[in-house]
């Protein structure tokens, strides 16, 4: 199922660890229109993401009022060992 027309959504990762591994097992939106932005990196399309952030750091996701793909999954797991599974979109 694809995601909507018009989103604008936003999550803040919430770890007891300081550092977060972020990988997305899947990454599907329409480049050049429709994006996440994590830590001020930019990703859409296909880009796979592979990211170490910080603890609280946002996860924000846009798309257009246009075509519309499948979306992503995100995996995360503190960098110091400790792991935690969070989906989105």
């Amino acid at each position: 199922m694809n995601y909507e027309n018009n989103e604008d959504l936003q999550w803040t990762i919430d770890a007891n660890c300081s550092m977060v591994n972020l990988v997305s097992t899947s990454f599907e939106t329409e480049s050049g229109s429709d994006y996440v932005t994590i830590a001020g990196d930019r990703f859409e399309g296909s880009d796979p993401i592979r990211i170490t952030v910080p603890d609280s750091t946002i996860v924000h996701f846009h798309s257009d009022d246009a075509e519309t793909k499948a979306g992503f999954v995100l995996d995360w797991t503190c960098a110091e060992g400790n792991s935690k599974y969070s989906p989105y979109i």
